[in-house]
């Protein structure tokens, strides 16, 4: 597990090469990571894993997709799942009213572009919270 809490990713993500190379990034850092290219693959990825008994502590989503976008998604995890933390990225420079919309969904989210540095630390703001979190439900 190393040092934090969260250990299973779910990155979704339809750029290729970023959702690879992120990817390839958190797994050397230790976590177990899954990608999917939109939003329905994404839900179908997070019931079958719950199936399985493995859940996602973390969903890092990009907004715009195929399919379902990423407003779409966090809302449904949300609604489905609130324990899993939601991270939303976006390429576009007017992300501001996009969070305003779901800010009580959204635990976090980034402009793109993302590099390995800015992952980390958003993780690590992610996993803060949760243990935050933590410690004020077991009170």
């Amino acid at each position: 597990m190393g040092r934090f809490n969260i250990n299973n990713i779910l990155l979704v993500e339809d750029e290729n090469e970023l959702a690879k190379t992120l990817k390839r990034h958190l797994k050397r850092e230790g976590f177990s990571v899954v990608v999917a290219s939109d939003g329905k693959t994404a839900i179908k990825v997070i019931e079958d894993s719950i199936a399985r008994g493995v859940h996602f502590e973390l969903v890092i989503s990009d907004v715009v997709m195929p399919n379902m976008d990423g407003i779409e998604l966090i809302r449904w995890i949300k609604n489905q799942h609130p324990e899993v933390s939601v991270v939303l990225l976006s390429g576009f420079g007017d992300l501001g009213s996009v969070v305003e919309t779901i800010r009580p969904n959204l635990d976090d989210y980034f402009q793109k572009p993302l590099t390995p540095t800015d992952m980390m630390n958003l993780i690590e703001r992610i996993d803060f919270k949760r243990k935050r979190l933590e410690n004020q439900t077991a009170l």
